[in-house]
């Protein structure tokens, strides 16, 4: 979890990082080029030891979730979705807001 500059948002959380959208302005994928956090933009990769992050904050705070990936893309695992929505239920003391392109997958 990292403490983040944007204006609406305390922290980002990145359980995931990639996306197989392609999208030619892809603020996300630039910034992966820039500082190499996974090494194929393009295979999104799950990292579950950040699962539990949200837990270790006791400040309620506002999380962008997934600034790094679409967390309901088509290639991500239904469980892998399920444990970040999960982490959200148990900690309810914060907001977590989501961006999509797959909102039919977020409504499921």
């Amino acid at each position: 979890m990292n403490k983040s500059s944007i204006e609406w948002c305390d922290y980002t959380w990145n359980p995931v990082v990639g996306c197989k959208h392609g999208c030619s302005y892809c603020y996300a994928k630039r910034m992966n080029d820039r500082f190499h956090f996974i090494e194929n933009w393009n295979e999104p990769q799950f990292f579950p030891e950040r699962l539990q992050e949200p837990e270790k904050l006791r400040k309620p705070s506002t999380i962008f979730v997934g600034s790094m990936c679409d967390l309901f893309g088509s290639w991500i695992q239904a469980w892998t979705i399920r444990d970040v929505l999960h982490e959200a239920a148990i900690t309810p003391r914060h907001t977590f807001m989501f961006l999509t392109k797959n909102a039919r997958r977020y409504q499921q």
